[in-house]
């Protein structure tokens, strides 16, 4: 954006263009996953990903820095001062200097670990082949998509992790659903599991031990923890920013402490989405060039999220448990798949669609697990962001029978729940 408007701009980049969701999560991920629901048996499924994260990083990603000079493998790029960085052996100064450095895997402190080869997102899709078995130690978003992946291609997966179900981070019923879904491909799953260490048998395999007894044998082992901060090349104080163990501190503009030192995306430790950073990048360089009073505040954007797993869960908003943190009193819309036709006729009965509103229809949080529900979220994201309660949801048209015809149907319950009470159902006898 700044590059098409004329100002001189420079990126550095010490790995791949594109991030780590071009090159070694989002988009690789998603191309297994279409590959295992198409085409299971493809032979170097891995090779063929990597063609095309190349084709796209080549051709695609690079035309789009065409108008910024860039620098890429030429080392991490530290700061000199609060405007100066060094890269290699060269300085550059920037009036405004924007830090996305994103995040890498975290590795948990376990026994064993350390003596065993494992695999993390950054080294997945470098796999020759399709193991035989894989173990996967976490049972957030990256464990649940790629042992659905692997489990379709063949591979006997099990996921392991110390939290009481999957997808933590959401709604408990998505995450029983998304079980179910996995225990149907014949992935084990293992909810509230302390690991207490990892060990090597004879025959090279890897088995995972839990507090609680479990012994867990793979021929692969995949650590899928979460993800950590490393900042130590940046040499953060000599530009005054200062930071912790979430992230880079920000300001509501994303502004560090050195207010013309911006953090965006994974590094400030608000929201680990790709698409969230992305935004938060068109956010903070908009602020830049802007007056206080019209400065753009990144966390009045809800950020809606989707895990591409059978079935698909997304969410926008709060969950029910932050709602009841903070002891706000809400009403619960629901649908479910199976009680519209088109979802029967499709054989895409499993999920629903759930929203958290106020009486008056104010959106606070939605929670679908379904199919389309990554298509779905969107519509949702707009209404809160805009204000848009369910009484203008359920008087917008929507095309039917697509699944985004529940979203209206979420608008027809709440409002027939607004005509039960007694006074309206005599009110309407009056008139009628």
């Amino acid at each position: 954006m700044a590059a098409e408007m004329g100002l001189k701009v420079l990126a550095v980049e010490s790995r791949n263009v594109g991030g780590d969701s071009s090159n070694t999560g989002g988009i690789p991920s998603k191309a297994l996953l279409a590959i295992s629901e198409k085409n299971p048996m493809m032979a170097e499924p891995f090779a063929r990903i990597n063609a095309d994260i190349n084709h796209i990083r080549e051709n695609k990603l690079t035309s789009l820095m065409e108008k910024a000079d860039i620098l890429v493998g030429q080392g991490p790029a530290a700061f000199v001062n609060d405007t100066v960085i060094r890269v290699g052996d060269e300085e550059y100064t920037g009036k405004d200097i924007f830090i996305a450095t994103g995040t890498r895997p975290f590795i948990p402190p376990i026994e064993g670990l350390d003596k065993v080869d494992y695999l993390t997102n950054e080294n997945l899709f470098q796999l020759e082949a399709i193991p035989q078995s894989l173990t996967f130690i976490g049972g957030g978003a990256i464990g649940c998509e790629m042992s659905q992946a692997f489990a379709r291609m063949g591979c006997k997966c099990t996921i392991v992790h110390d939290r009481p179900w999957l997808l933590p981070n959401g709604e408990k019923e998505a995450g029983e659903l998304l079980q179910q879904g996995c225990e149907k491909l014949g992935i084990e799953v293992y909810n509230a599991q302390i690991i207490t260490r990892v060990s090597r048998r004879e025959n090279g395999n890897i088995v995972v031990h839990t507090r609680e007894g479990l012994e867990i044998e793979s021929e692969k082992l995949m650590v899928a923890a979460g993800r950590s901060y490393d900042f130590s090349s940046l040499h953060l104080e000599n530009a005054h920013v200062d930071y912790g163990r979430k992230g880079i501190t920000v300001d509501d503009y994303l502004r560090t402490t050195n207010k013309h030192v911006y953090a965006i995306g994974d590094c400030n430790g608000s929201y680990l989405l790709s698409h969230a950073a992305m935004h938060q990048g068109m956010l903070a360089f908009m602020n830049t060039m802007m007056m206080p009073p019209l400065k753009k505040k990144y966390l009045k954007y809800p950020v809606p999220w989707t895990v591409f797993t059978e079935p698909q869960v997304s969410h926008v908003g709060r969950t029910s448990a932050e709602l009841d943190a903070e002891h706000v009193d809400y009403e619960v819309v629901e649908t479910k798949y199976s009680d519209y036709d088109a979802a029967v006729a499709e054989n895409k009965t499993e999920g629903y669609v759930r929203v958290y509103c106020s009486s008056a229809g104010q959106i606070y949080g939605v929670s679908i697990v379904g199919a389309n529900s990554g298509e779905m979220i969107n519509e949702w994201a707009l209404a809160i962001q805009h204000d848009i309660g369910l009484y203008d949801l359920m008087m917008t048209m929507h095309s039917f029978p697509t699944m985004g015809y529940l979203t209206q149907r979420i608008g027809e319950n709440w409002m027939m729940k607004k005509m039960k009470p007694g006074l309206v159902k005599r009110l309407l006898r009056f008139l009628f």
